[in-house]
């Protein structure tokens, strides 16, 4: 099954609906979502993997902790480069050790 798809201006919506009823409420209101940018909104974010969570805090401090807006993967497995250079197409290049 196909996750259903939501127009910019829809979500934009959603999320003023949402922020007016936590406000008006003062209530905690759960969300999934795989938008980086909504989880801007929220005051704390969890991460999780295989149903753990494996990191929760602020949208601030996990950037802090990331220390960038990207993430820069490293392997010297050259099957691994192969797939990292074909599913993104980046320029990827051999760490060290082995």
């Amino acid at each position: 099954m196909s996750r259903p798809s939501v127009s910019t201006r829809t979500r934009s919506s959603i999320w003023r609906y949402i922020r007016a009823l936590q406000e008006a409420e003062g209530t905690t209101i759960f969300m999934t979502t795989h938008h980086m940018d909504e989880a801007d909104f929220c005051d704390r974010i969890a991460i999780m993997d295989g149903g753990d969570i494996v990191v929760l805090d602020t949208p601030e401090a996990l950037k802090a902790s990331v220390g960038a807006d990207r993430v820069v993967p490293g392997t010297a497995d050259d099957a691994a480069l192969t797939a990292l250079r074909d599913r993104f197409v980046i320029e990827a290049t051999a760490a060290g050790g082995g």
